[in-house]
C-alpha cells in the first residue's frame, strides 16, 4: 500500500517491458520522503538503473505511476518533463554527461545557463572545492581523468540543490576516500531535505543510506535500514546465487 502521495518522490507499481517482451520491472513501489536516502542494489540484471530511469522520468513504465515533486509524470509531455527535470531533480550518471565545450566551472552551472535554477559562481566554486576539484574551474572535461569527471558531474548535481536527486552508481569510478567525501555530501544534502534515490553495487556506500531496497528478477525482494555493509555485503551474495535468507 503506497502512503504519504504528497512526498518528493512517489513510484507506485511501477512495471517495464523491454522492446522484444523481456520484463525487467514488476510491480515495484517505492516512497521517497523528504529528505530520505535509499539506495536499490540487486543482481545483475534486476531492474535497478531502468527503475531509477522510470522514476526520473527518462523511461516510460509500462504500468504504474511516478509523481515526482508533485508532478504525474504519465501527464506531462517531453517539454514539460525537461522543464522538471532542470528545475527540481539532479542527476549523476555513469557516463557524466559533461558538456565537452565547457569548462568545469561552466558544467557545474549549466542549468542556469539553460534558464534553470540561479547558481551563483561562488556557489558553483564551493561545489568543485566540495568535491576535492578547487583550482579545476577552468579546466576542460578532455583533461581530467574519469574519477575527476565523475566529481564534476556530482558538484554540478548538488549546486542547484534538487528537490530529488537520482543518482546511477555515482561513486564507480572514484577511489575510496573521494567515495567517503560524495557519501559525506549526499549525507549532507539530505539533511538539507533533498530527497536521493541511488544505485549502487557497494555494500560500503549502500550502508549510509536510510534504507536498502533489494531487487531480484524485477521485483521488491527485501528491504533493510542501519545495516553494516557487511550484512548488505552478503543479503547480496545469497541473492546472486539464487538463495533467500531464511531470517526474511
Amino acid at each position: 500500500m503506497i502512503q504519504n502521495v504528497e512526498a518528493p518522490l512517489v513510484a507506485q507499481h511501477i512495471s517495464y517491458r523491454y522492446v522484444g517482451g523481456v520484463q525487467v520491472l514488476q510491480d515495484v513501489s517505492l516512497v521517497g520522503e523528504t529528505g530520505s536516502w535509499t539506495a536499490v542494489m540487486g543482481p545483475s540484471g534486476a531492474g535497478k538503473s531502468t527503475f531509477l530511469y522510470c522514476c526520473a522520468g527518462l523511461l516510460k513504465p509500462e504500468s504504474g505511476e511516478v509523481t515526482v515533486a508533485g508532478h504525474a509524470l504519465e501527464r506531462m509531455n517531453e517539454r514539460d518533463l525537461t522543464r522538471l527535470r532542470r528545475d527540481h531533480i539532479g542527476f549523476v550518471f555513469q557516463d557524466y554527461n559533461l558538456v565537452p565545450a565547457f569548462t568545469c566551472l561552466q558544467n557545474v552551472m549549466l542549468s542556469d545557463l539553460f534558464g534553470g535554477p540561479k547558481i551563483e559562481t561562488k556557489a558553483a566554486v564551493s561545489a568543485l572545492a566540495d568535491v576535492g576539484l578547487a583550482g579545476y574551474e577552468n579546466k576542460y572535461p578532455a583533461d581530467m581523468s574519469g574519477g575527476q569527471r565523475q566529481r564534476v558531474s556530482i558538484a554540478r548535481a548538488l549546486a542547484s540543490r534538487p528537490q530529488v536527486l537520482f543518482a546511477d552508481e555515482p561513486t564507480g569510478a572514484l577511489d575510496t576516500k573521494s567515495s567517503r567525501t560524495v557519501m559525506g555530501l549526499f549525507h549532507t544534502v539530505a539533511m538539507r531535505g533533498t530527497t536521493i534515490l541511488m544505485v549502487t553495487h557497494d555494500p560500503n556506500v549502500a550502508a549510509c543510506a536510510d534504507r536498502v531496497i533489494f531487487l531480484v528478477d524485477g521485483r521488491v525482494h527485501s528491504t533493510c535500514s542501519g545495516e553494516s555493509a557487511a550484512n548488505i555485503a552478503g543479503r547480496l551474495a545469497l541473492m546472486s546465487d539464487g538463495r533467500v535468507d531464511e531470517n526474511e
